[in-house]
């Protein structure tokens, strides 16, 4: 019997699961309404805790890098478009573009980079921490999840929890 539920959590309180339970974990566009401080590192704490040694976590999160890019005219023409579009809020300067990615209504606390969150993941135990391409895993369960209206925002991270 395959059986499905919603649940509500206070991700700041830990996960309610068992240590080495978890078999995989999908996080998408939610760590950076975390505070990079305490909460973020906790969280990713908690999932390397139930996960199952050698299994694999996704976490999904506005891509800095596009944002900063775009600001400074570095993206190609058509991508930077995708990024105008999906952060068109106000007047469609590049200031708005960024300001609406960053923190108008979104609420996001801290945005994270390639760099930045392989030094997070990293420094909570994971290991074979890898970037990803939008639908791309070696793991299929994991690399039908992504959603087509952030692929062009996105930054997509794969890692593992040790084995020993």
């Amino acid at each position: 019997m395959n059986l499905k539920g919603d649940i509500t959590l206070d991700l700041r309180e830990g996960l309610p699961f068992a240590d080495n339970s978890v078999e995989l974990i999908y996080t998408e566009h939610t760590l950076e309404h975390f505070y990079r401080e305490h909460d973020a590192p906790f969280l990713l704490g908690e999932c390397h805790r139930v996960l199952k040694p050698g299994a694999w976590i996704r976490i999904t999160v506005p891509d800095a890098e596009i944002f900063m890019n775009y600001y400074t005219g570095r993206l190609e023409a058509s991508h930077a478009e995708k990024v105008r579009q999906g952060h068109n809020r106000f007047h469609g300067t590049a200031a708005d573009v960024v300001n609406s990615a960053f923190r108008w209504k979104h609420q996001h606390l801290y945005m994270y980079d390639e760099e930045t969150l392989r030094l997070l993941l990293h420094d909570v135990g994971f290991t074979n921490i890898q970037r990803r391409e939008f639908n791309q895993s070696p793991i299929q369960e994991l690399a039908v999840l992504d959603l087509e209206e952030r692929r062009y925002v996105t930054l997509y991270i794969e890692a593992c929890k040790p084995i020993s």
